[in-house]
């Protein structure tokens, strides 16, 4: 993919796949799973959950004791609320939300509030409630039904579908894949074209390979990501848009699918190639990955430093700035 804004190196992207391939790619899935939902009560809780999960960089927590940030508090925080009062996955209770009652469902015990930009996330969820008395549904389990299973083949497909909800329109399609993504990945939903899922491209994810070079951006963005400046939206999306076809090509290398990528590339970003501090070349005894992905730091350090064009590099890029709902 080549782009005024933003392009793919296809020769660095060769050189990624070449080293996952010699550590393997384990399965797309979370750390726990959900056994206590329903399907149509599973799909009502990652819809919810994912059309509220943006802009978490911030968001911390504990949940039975342990600390938590991030996707993982949203996740983990949300599912000990509904399996209190499960009223919580049902369209009457998203029309009738407040800011006050969603920001309740996160608030920590010790910390208080959380959850950042709950008037918004809440027009969100509004909206989720408009569109299933629209659609006349009380779960997202209908629609996934009424598509035969179907990604994009059509008119009718689940993006397609999925993008009439205001929260997922982003035209890079970030939670609409997540979303799909983790319906396939609990074995609840399978899919006629799978391959029409591409990777749910976060912060993490843009840092991580602005740093590694396997996408390169005009001098003008690199000048405002470096000056800290907010990028145009055609400019994200031009970024994040390259992000998801190195990550594409590279699964294709791989010969894994962009979502099992995704799963490997976000934990390794998040946890090895952080923002602030980097640990290209020494990682302490637990660097927060979940274990299946350890295989990964068999040598204590980044498996990317020897390609990667920021290893060392203080002055490496992060992701660039931009406030939106989108991811």
């Amino acid at each position: 993919m080549q782009n005024e804004l933003a392009s793919v190196d296809n020769v660095q992207c060769r050189s990624v796949a070449k080293i996952i391939k010699t550590h393997g790619v384990p399965k797309d899935e979370e750390d726990t799973s959900i056994q206590s939902l329903a399907t149509d009560e599973l799909a009502n809780f990652y819809l919810l959950l994912v059309a509220i999960c943006h802009q978490t960089q911030s968001l911390c927590g504990t949940v039975d004791g342990v600390g938590k940030r991030g996707w993982d508090y949203l996740r983990l925080k949300l599912l000990d609320s509904v399996e209190r009062d499960r009223s919580i996955l049902t369209r009457e209770f998203w029309g009738d939300l407040t800011p006050d009652a969603l920001g309740d469902l996160f608030r920590d015990p010790t910390k208080g509030s959380t959850l950042s930009g709950v008037e918004e996330r809440v027009a969100l969820v509004h909206d989720l409630a408009t569109r299933y008395s629209a659609l006349q549904i009380d779960s997202i389990q209908r629609v996934y039904e009424q598509s035969g299973g179907c990604v994009s083949r059509d008119d009718k497909g689940l993006l397609v579908r999925l993008n009439s909800f205001r929260a997922f329109a982003d035209p890079v399609q970030k939670k609409s894949f997540f979303f799909l993504g983790l319906m396939g990945n609990t074995g609840s939903w399978s899919y006629v074209d799978a391959e029409g899922i591409g990777a749910p491209v976060d912060y993490h994810e843009v840092r991580g390979h602005l740093r590694l070079g396997t996408v390169r951006l005009s001098t003008d963005i690199e000048v405002k990501i470096r000056a800290m400046e907010p990028v145009s939206q055609s400019e994200d999306v031009a970024i994040r848009a390259a992000v998801a076809a190195a990550i594409s090509l590279v699964a294709k290398d791989v010969s894994c699918t962009p979502m099992q990528l995704h799963y490997l590339f976000w934990n390794l970003f998040r946890n090895v190639c952080v923002r602030d501090n980097p640990h290209c070349f020494e990682i302490g005894a637990n660097a927060g990955l979940p274990e299946r992905y350890n295989r990964l730091l068999e040598k204590q350090c980044c498996p990317l430093n020897s390609i990667c064009i920021s290893a060392g590099n203080s002055n490496g890029l992060i992701e660039h700035s931009f406030t939106t709902d989108w991811y």
